[in-house]
């Protein structure tokens, strides 16, 4: 079980379709796993930020018909095929695709507006860049870093708000003190291996909280029983 493509770029999942042919980042199983993990019962407005092609939008839109998604996406390439990715689906007047940037949000009157924020973040810390501009922004920490997604995301959250995000596994201690000082709480991590019998985890998805409560650390393994049925409303 897995994702299902064709030759043009199309994934195909069990209700939508996502068409990945502009947008930097492609679809993989980090955003899989994250949309298919996100909390989403008793929320009314999602936040998705760095959407890419619209995918965790898409997931989540299928996981909670309540839910009201603003998916915001600073390239115009990928911003583009996300529009259209989510007009194509059962849930365009769901789901509200915003280009711009994220860190400019505060100033657009937004503070305390989402119960869930749930971001698939750049993943590397380094000086290196990736020639092409687009992945280069998609792919390293050039213009969202995990301290600045904490905090932006961390006041535009309600009272009562969570926020769910994945990052590589040796980010697990600035990461944590981020958002210890930001008075915000950890309440679930999973750690993510890429195959059975992996001994060190490759990813973590991190639930973080306003509200104080003991966290609780777990494991899933790419392909394994759990995983599949995890991603079971998904994937063909």
């Amino acid at each position: 079980m897995g994702i299902n493509r064709n030759r043009e770029s199309v994934f195909r999942f069990k209700r939508f379709e996502v068409r990945n042919e502009l947008a930097a980042m492609k679809v993989g199983t980090d955003g899989v796993l994250l949309g298919a993990v996100c909390p989403v019962n008793g929320y009314v407005n999602a936040l998705d930020v760095g959407t890419g092609t619209g995918l965790i939008a898409l997931m989540l839109a299928q996981r909670n018909q309540a839910l009201s998604i603003t998916a915001v996406e600073i390239d115009a390439d990928a911003a583009s095929e996300a529009r259209m990715n989510v007009a194509a689906s059962p849930w365009h007047d769901r789901i509200t695709v915003v280009e711009g940037d994220f860190n400019k949000m505060l100033s657009d009157g937004l503070a305390g507006r989402y119960d869930i924020v749930v971001s698939n973040p750049p993943y590397f810390a380094t000086t290196l860049k990736s020639p092409d501009s687009s992945r280069a922004m998609a792919r390293h920490e050039t213009g969202l870093s995990y301290d600045t997604l904490v905090n932006s995301a961390s006041a535009l959250l309600t009272a009562q708000g969570a926020m769910v995000f994945i990052s590589p596994a040796d980010r697990e201690d600035d990461i944590t003190m981020s958002i210890a000082l930001r008075g915000l709480h950890v309440t679930r991590l999973i750690s993510v291996y890429t195959k059975i019998g992996a001994k060190t985890p490759s990813r973590l998805i991190w639930f973080i909280s306003t509200r104080p409560g003991t966290m609780c650390r777990e494991a899933v393994y790419i392909g394994s029983p759990e995983y599949r049925e995890l991603t079971s409303d998904f994937y063909l």
